[in-house]
């Protein structure tokens, strides 16, 4: 017969992972939906940012090309000129320097 320890600890993983699964799939699905509209540039990569570590705290890895990825797909239509320059660098982008040249823009506008 099994101690009501070793039941609890079933049912915790169990319902425990099925909450993990549902919040997984909520902070992916966000992660993946972003998009700038009228917000500010800072507010809106902190949205991403936010998505990536909420993803982090459920043992989710965002690599540095789908943070990116995720940043570029969710700008609004007067960010697209700058999209080309940024896609066919010789050199990946980092979300550093996109930050950077996406807020310099901004500024600029």
């Amino acid at each position: 017969m099994d101690s009501s320890a070793q039941i609890w600890n079933t049912l915790a993983t169990i319902y425990g992972s099925k909450t993990t699964t549902s919040r997984l799939m909520f902070y992916r699905h966000g992660f993946h939906s972003q998009c700038k509209g009228d917000l500010s540039m800072k507010d809106f990569l902190m949205n991403v940012k936010g998505y990536c570590d909420s993803l982090t705290s459920c043992s989710e890895v965002i690599s540095e090309h789908g943070h990116v990825t995720t940043i570029l797909n969710g700008l609004s239509p007067k960010y697209e000129s700058g999209i080309p320059i940024i896609t066919l660098s010789q050199l990946p982008s980092s979300v550093q320097n996109i930050t950077t040249m996406l807020l310099d823009a901004e500024a600029r506008m």
